[in-house]
């Protein structure tokens, strides 16, 4: 059933919603709890075998050597860089590909992240998030039409798609969250793009879509250039391809600097509207729209005026910081808020 209620993004912000972060306050605790886990067991096997890491000798991007960049941080055996040429930010250490994937399948990280999507606030606030996103997309393709979820975890948004009028699809890395989307009805296969698509004729995918969508993949892929092209392979012309990651340029991450939970292991490539849109039009896309969704506003104002006023001054292109109080439309004016989203054409 198509469901033509306007959604605006301020419905899935929890910051904005009172009560709701208190709510999620233990579920969240108990994830951070597992992530720092599993990076102590990074850090033994790193010490132990020396083949966790690997080295990044290009910046991602625009291929100037990694050499010249400058560093930001070094955490968590990671260098996080910002190119002397682009200023694009990335991690100059990456999983070895075998321990990349060893990571991804393991149990206690998949069980925590099932734990979290099934809480009841944070899948009401995705699904909505979800119907946004896809709002989003009909502005420039309306279904009918095929659509694929890379990186598709439990089914949110194919289950939101689908009742929206598209014929969906999915690719899920980890075994437990597509299971649950399989459970739900919905066509996902197990694996890893664009791998996976040697299985798309036996298993009745299409081999190419109208729509294509990543959210919180792009950040954890090794050679994000090289995907998109995969990823344009797999778009028809004139295709939508949607896509949701961290905002390397959002107020609260700038804020909170080396200790924000953004800079962890798996996350190696650091995008803002500027990087990411050149990312993308480099490989010859148009820009639709863009924007940011999700202020964190509640953790923002727990900074004194003055930091406020200087952190958006120092991120702003005009080095116009923030009027005070901070408000989260004034923050996605800037781009500032703490997902990008955008939309492009192939």
């Amino acid at each position: 059933m198509i469901d033509n209620k306007k959604i605006h993004k301020d419905d899935f912000d929890v910051a904005l919603i009172p009560g709701k972060r208190d709510e999620l306050k233990h579920v969240y605790g108990q994830f951070r709890l597992e992530e720092r886990s599993a990076q102590r067991d990074i850090e033994g096997a790193q010490s132990n075998t020396d083949v966790v890491f690997e080295d990044i000798d290009n910046c991602p991007l625009c291929g100037a050597t990694s050499n010249e960049s400058d560093n930001i941080y070094h955490i968590h055996g990671m260098e996080i860089v910002s190119c002397c040429s682009c200023s694009f930010i990335y991690s100059r250490q990456v999983f070895d590909r075998n321990y990349d994937q060893s990571h991804y399948a393991n149990k206690r990280i998949s069980d925590m992240q099932v734990l979290l999507k099934n809480h009841p606030i944070y899948a009401n606030l995705d699904s909505t998030k979800c119907r946004y996103a896809l709002q989003s997309i009909s502005a420039h393709s309306s279904p009918p039409g095929t659509l694929l979820d890379v990186g598709s975890a439990t089914g949110t948004l194919l289950f939101e798609g689908r009742n929206a009028g598209w014929e969906v699809f999915g690719v899920e890395v980890s075994v437990p969250q597509a299971n649950i989307a399989i459970r739900k009805g919905l066509r996902v296969l197990h694996g890893y793009f664009p791998n996976v698509c040697s299985s798309f004729q036996q298993e009745s995918f299409p081999q190419t879509f109208d729509v294509i969508t990543l959210f919180d993949v792009l950040e954890h892929i090794l050679k994000p250039k090289a995907f998109i092209t995969e990823i344009r392979r797999r778009l028809n012309p004139g295709g939508i391809l949607a896509i949701q990651v961290p905002n390397i340029d959002s107020l609260i991450i700038r804020l909170e600097g080396r200790d924000s939970s953004n800079f962890c292991v798996g996350h190696w490539m650091h995008f803002s509207h500027r990087t990411l849109r050149r990312m993308l039009e480099d490989s010859g896309f148009e820009c639709l729209t863009m924007e940011t969704y999700i202020s964190e506003l509640d953790r923002i104002n727990s900074f004194s005026d003055a930091t406020l006023t200087a952190m958006s001054g120092e991120i702003s292109e005009t080095q116009d910081s923030l009027k005070l109080p901070i408000s989260a439309q004034n923050l996605h004016n800037a781009m500032m808020g703490y997902k990008l989203f955008g939309v492009f054409r192939n």
